[in-house]
């Protein structure tokens, strides 16, 4: 898949330091921006590589967040006098 002539959206996530010096690595091995890696990687073969992802969460602490977003929304009801669903 070509990608130098597709339309792009700039994001940031955060990531942990340890995978960023991983990509950084790769990225002077290879003479590339991180971004190229990244975006190599993911698309390589029409597939992502979700493998990363899976590190990033066992790297970090575990949470719910669904019952996150529900905490939010329920102090925002109580704060604006809403009524909880």
């Amino acid at each position: 898949m070509q990608l130098q002539n597709q339309k792009k959206i700039r994001t940031t996530i955060e990531i942990p330091v340890w995978l960023h010096r991983k990509f950084k690595m790769e990225a002077a091995r290879r003479n590339k921006t991180i971004s190229q890696i990244i975006l190599a990687d993911c698309v390589e073969e029409d597939s992502v590589g979700w493998e990363v992802f899976d590190e990033v969460a066992e790297s970090g602490p575990q949470f719910d967040a669904a019952r996150v977003v529900r905490n939010q929304r329920d102090l925002q009801a109580k704060k604006y006098g809403k009524a909880g669903n």
